[in-house]
């Protein structure tokens, strides 16, 4: 899957408009609208911003995954968690934790 199309489905499934990305990571509408038609690929740093908003690694956004996609509920967890204090969101980060039995590291992308 390309970088397009994963940017694409992506603020497709968090139901935001591309300004309103444009405005989150200091690019201009037309910019994400390139970006989604595969017309201009943004620098590194604006990767990292994009996959930051989306809760994603920076290598997801850019490496292919073997054509699989986001899950709906994945992204509307990403997105509630977003809305979360920072103390909802280290709870939320524990009870990960012990789901998958392992540590996370801050370094993890």
């Amino acid at each position: 899957m390309t970088f397009a199309i994963k940017l694409k489905e992506l603020r497709t499934l968090a139901g935001i408009s591309q300004e309103k990305l444009a405005e989150k990571i200091g690019v201009s509408g037309v910019m994400i609208s390139q970006y989604e038609n595969g017309k201009k690929m943004p620098s590194r740093e604006t990767i990292k911003k994009i996959a930051a908003f989306f809760g994603v690694s920076s290598s997801d956004m850019i490496g292919d995954s073997s054509g699989e996609k986001l899950s709906d509920e994945i992204i509307i967890l990403n997105r509630g968690a977003k809305k979360m204090s920072p103390e909802k969101q280290k709870q939320l980060l524990d009870i990960a934790k012990v789901m998958f039995k392992e540590e996370f590291t801050e370094d993890d992308d």
